[in-house]
């Protein structure tokens, strides 16, 4: 698994429990934003 899709997936599953356990609701092109801002910003969160 490359370090891009595991930090997709965690996104993804950090919004998924925030939306469960929280109640919040974040809308699908939020969703999207957020992800790719995850993705963009990889590098710079692993070091």
């Amino acid at each position: 698994m490359k370090v891009q899709d595991l930090a997709y997936k965690v996104c993804a599953r950090t919004m998924e429990l925030l939306e469960k356990e929280g109640h919040y609701k974040i809308p699908e092109h939020l969703r999207k934003q957020i992800s790719q801002k995850i993705l963009e910003e990889l590098d710079t969160i692993i070091q």
